[in-house]
């Protein structure tokens, strides 16, 4: 066995710049010590939320794929973390918690100096991790003779969440206060991280192109004719549908125009709609998709006003609420005739998640499951899946071949 003590001499790193410097020629060779007798877990200060991860985002990580364990593992997550036990390995860098000088970018510059946390799942959290700045996790590092390697490590389970439990460590409360006074939404926190507007390829008129969510290029987007609707922004291939939907919706309704309330958004109209990422890695508004992941990023989608409001007679916007707008006449009508109005083989449709559930094949209770009366109105072709009921969202019916390679 190797018992190899090199210490490192901290009166050669007396300001962050060195401290910085010596972390870069640190990281990937790690740094030899053994101060701690050969462990190899650590409790871990949580810099960043849980960011989630695609499949390909993750098996492009060192470690993001966990070959030879059971079921070949693949990251759910990242967390940028700062170890905090005595002779913390990462104590020679400023704590970005608590740094006062500079802009955001300097203290995110600190941030991503600290170890990436691969998250394979927290069974306690169904895959969902509930990590946010400030939390304490307990994470594993990996040792390579007589040092760790500080680029990546990987998560075990949280510890304490910060403004629930009683507090564990004294930088908890004003790192959580702190990073979220410079960066307000996780979305751009997550994007600095290196997640943001999902990639994918374009398959349509204009060729085969690389393409970001929400930053599509103006050549691929077109308007809707605003004689028979309100508006709106999409793929060009996606127009002469559309338009004859809405041509058809504006005559059987008498001259009312489809009113649209969103179509492509950009990822910066995405974020501001999101809001705050909550720990539960879902949208604060408790309904949008994650910036830069939705249809309407793709330019694919349209969400229009339903005569039946989503709130209920107190003016809560409940789920029961949801599910009533689909007795609205006018999404009736959509439903019975949008497919007879495709064209060049597309049609608009209403996704199966954003339709109530049913059947005895389903875990879906309470409001999630279509009433009596749809069932018998519109038959069981209705029945979808119970997610968010959404009735306002619509989506084409070629997606799937119009946007390929998500995510690669």
């Amino acid at each position: 066995m190797n018992d190899n003590n090199e210490v490192i001499d901290w009166s050669n790193h007396t300001n962050q710049w060195a401290a910085v410097d010596l972390l870069k020629n640190s990281i990937g060779k790690s740094i030899k010590y053994n101060f701690y007798n050969n462990r190899n877990t650590f409790k871990v200060l949580a810099l960043s939320p849980s960011i989630p991860l695609s499949t390909a985002d993750a098996q492009a990580l060192p470690g993001g794929s966990a070959a030879g364990t059971e079921g070949g593992e693949v990251s759910k997550y990242i967390i940028k973390g700062r170890i905090i036990d005595e002779a913390s390995p990462h104590s020679w860098i400023p704590d970005p918690c608590a740094w006062s000088k500079g802009d955001a970018q300097d203290v995110l510059d600190l941030v991503m100096a600290h170890t990436t946390f691969l998250v394979y799942g927290d069974p306690k959290a169904s895959m969902r991790v509930p990590v946010k700045p400030g939390d304490i996790f307990l994470a594993q590092m990996e040792r390579r003779g007589d040092s760790y390697d500080l680029q990546y490590g990987r998560f075990l389970e949280v510890l304490n969440r910060t403004g629930t439990d009683r507090p564990y460590h004294s930088s908890q409360k004003s790192c959580n206060k702190s990073l979220k006074s410079k960066f307000p939404t996780f979305p751009e926190f997550g994007e600095g991280l290196g997640i943001g507007p999902k990639g994918a390829t374009y398959n349509g008129k204009a060729g085969v192109v690389p393409i970001k969510n929400g930053r599509l290029p103006a050549e691929l987007l077109g308007k809707a004719n605003p004689e028979y609707s309100t508006g709106g922004t999409f793929l060009i291939d996606l127009i002469p549908s559309f338009d004859n939907l809405a041509l058809a919706y504006f005559n059987a309704h008498h001259g009312k125009k489809l009113h649209l309330n969103g179509t492509y958004r950009t990822y910066e109209r995405a974020k501001g709609i999101c809001g705050p990422i909550m720990s539960n890695g879902r949208c604060s508004n408790g309904l949008s998709s994650l910036p830069g992941t939705s249809r309407h990023g793709w330019g694919a989608a349209f969400d229009w006003r339903l005569t039946i409001s989503w709130s209920n007679e107190h003016g809560h916007k409940t789920r029961a609420a949801r599910r009533h707008q689909f007795n609205c006449p006018e999404w009736r009508w959509m439903w019975a005739n949008a497919h007879i109005y495709a064209m060049d083989g597309v049609s608009w449709v209403s996704p199966a998640w954003a339709r109530p559930a049913c059947g005895e094949n389903t875990k879906k209770t309470g409001a999630s499951l279509a009433t009596e009366e749809q069932l018998t109105s519109i038959g069981k072709e209705f029945c979808g899946k119970g997610g968010l009921l959404e009735a306002w969202h619509w989506e084409p019916s070629n997606f799937n071949q119009l946007i390929t390679g998500i995510g690669k």
